[in-house]
């Protein structure tokens, strides 16, 4: 799963592709102090759509990603996730 990151200078710079495991990109900008207003995600939906292993990997449940999410994020920040109605509650637990 990559990562996209925009500035809040975005009309002057574009967007920027992660492209990598989420988890070691969010830990690398943790480490070098960046931090956004915001942060919107669709994580894989864990329902093992079309029987894709990609959707099957625990990752939108695991507290790992849920707290470097955190970490990046400014205080006073929002997360926006998305998720499947029958499991959003387990990642809404994960994320808290």
């Amino acid at each position: 799963m990559g990562l996209i990151t925009f500035s809040a200078e975005a009309q002057r710079r574009p967007a920027t592709l992660h492209l990598g495991d989420c988890l070691k990109v969010l830990e690398s900008q943790r480490n070098a102090g960046i931090q956004y207003d915001a942060v919107i995600t669709d994580p894989p939906y864990e329902i093992g759509l079309h029987r894709k292993i990609w959707d099957r990997t625990g990752i939108s449940f695991s507290s790992e990603l849920w707290c470097l999410l955190h970490a990046i994020l400014k205080p006073g920040g929002y997360i926006a996730a998305f998720g499947a109605s029958r499991l959003y509650h387990r990642l809404g637990v994960a994320a808290e």
